[in-house]
């Protein structure tokens, strides 16, 4: 059975705490490479995609000088990282050490070794597979020379795959709901919110809560009483099918794409 140390489990809790602060979709595996990099004391660390074929489109290094070792023998890499001992047998639910497929001095004399990561002085590897999107195999690669990687940073890394699997969705959604959100700024003609039965002062209401305004703070916009702001959400409350503001709001982020308003030169989330 692995156990952590108390220093383990503190470092852990603070790099799951800043894996959850990363909320640009488009940045978030930039972000998050050093992060675990620096968990499992690597030497290096890379994010990668690779499309139906076994093709990579997609290289995140933790450093600079690994990135130009990479784009100097990107060909190489494409070509035999496809060919690595590990790279049929990586888990959804289990992190894989190189040890699981192969020995060091086997390793050595493969392809991808003498074509690759014998430039970045490799010789023990860890990966971790992210089971985010069908028909993208998602993956970590960490790798070091000495010591080689343990039983307890599998156990680290597979400890914290959940979390990092959620908070990269959780910054999907979050980019999804402040665009749909900002199409609002755009005046008061609400389509979406007309559409699903609401008069123009329901969907008005209804926007500015999506906006995070309290039933106070737009009884002030408004130049009303909360009291009617309240009695507007009942009746909001009613027609969407609803009991509370949340579920209310929802139905801004899940309405149809063709019944947003369309921001003028831009596209609809």
């Amino acid at each position: 059975m692995t156990v952590l140390s108390l220093r383990d489990i503190e470092k852990l809790n603070c790099t799951i705490g800043d894996i959850y602060a990363a909320h640009q979709p488009d940045q978030f595996f930039s972000a998050v490479v050093p992060l675990l990099k620096d968990l499992l004391s690597s030497d290096i660390a890379s994010y990668n995609e690779f499309e139906p074929g076994d093709r990579l489109v997609k290289m995140i290094a933790s450093s600079h000088d690994h990135d130009e070792i990479f784009r100097k023998n990107e060909a190489a890499a494409k070509a035999y990282i496809p060919t690595h001992p590990c790279f049929n047998i990586f888990s959804p639910n289990k992190c894989t050490l190189l040890s699981d497929a192969v020995n060091t001095d086997a390793f050595k004399r493969t392809e991808v070794y003498n074509e690759y990561y014998r430039y970045l002085e490799v010789q023990s590897q860890i990966f971790s597979e992210l089971p985010i999107q069908k028909g993208v195999r998602r993956f970590f690669a960490f790798g070091r020379g000495r010591p080689y990687f343990s039983e307890r940073e599998r156990f680290l890394l597979n400890l914290i795959k959940p979390h990092v699997i959620q908070a990269y969705r959780n910054s999907v959604e979050l980019c999804r709901y402040k665009k749909k959100v900002a199409l609002f700024d755009q005046g008061e003609d609400f389509p979406a919110l007309r559409a699903l039965g609401l008069t123009d002062r329901e969907a008005v209401i209804l926007a500015w809560a999506a906006k995070g305004k309290t039933n106070a703070d737009i009884a002030s916009i408004l130049g009303i009483s909360r009291r009617t702001v309240e009695k507007h959400f009942e009746r909001i409350y009613e027609k969407l099918g609803v009991e509370t503001k949340i579920a209310a709001v929802s139905t801004i982020v899940n309405a149809p794409p063709n019944l947003m308003p369309v921001i003028p030169g831009g596209e609809a989330p």
